[in-house]
């Protein structure tokens, strides 16, 4: 008989979610077994209400309180074919600021990268707003210096789209390519 995570693991892959997507479910869902001891559809709305009050008291983000009621819910529609826990309110989300790097900071940091290939990506990722995995599967074929565009492949949601290249280190990109 298998297990929930590997029924969950099938439910996801059918419905083709991410694998993050996977691994955050069951890792949501396993920390909720783990601090009741008992199974997920067992779990009633006064327990979730218990359990998120703790989280939160541990100081827990309100996007991970919205990732455990997400997970709780689909395990709870999908795997076990019950309603929703409805009457579960997502805890405010907090709004900050996030921390922004001056331009002098941003060159001045790149400058100080001696490794052209480092340079390069660190450039590429601030000028064309990338993110790490972004940049971890960027290939030369995504690369469009006529054009000063770039190809991103399976971005955040699986997604692909298209960004720019700064013109500013287009001559470092360059020399980078023809090297390769």
């Amino acid at each position: 008989m298998p297990s929930l995570l590997e029924i969950l693991k099938r439910e996801i892959q059918v419905r083709n979610y991410s694998y993050r997507t996977y691994s955050a479910y069951s890792r949501a869902l396993w920390n909720l077994y783990t601090f009741f001891r008992m199974r997920i559809n067992k779990i009633g709305e006064d327990e979730m209400k218990f359990f998120i009050q703790d989280q939160l008291q541990k100081g827990r983000s309100s996007q991970t309180i919205a990732l455990y009621i997400h997970a709780i819910n689909f395990a709870r529609i999908n795997l076990y074919h019950l309603p929703p826990l409805t009457h579960i309110h997502y805890p405010k989300r907090a709004w900050k600021l996030p921390v922004i790097l001056t331009r002098d900071e941003i060159r001045r940091m790149i400058a100080c990268t001696a490794n052209l290939k480092h340079r390069v990506l660190l450039a590429l990722t601030y000028g064309s707003g990338l993110r790490v995995s972004e940049v971890v599967r960027l290939r030369m074929s995504d690369i469009d210096l006529n054009n000063l565009l770039l190809f991103i492949r399976n971005g955040k949601g699986n997604k692909d789209r298209l960004t720019v290249i700064s013109k500013n280190f287009i001559q470092d990109l360059r020399t980078l390519i023809t090297s390769q």
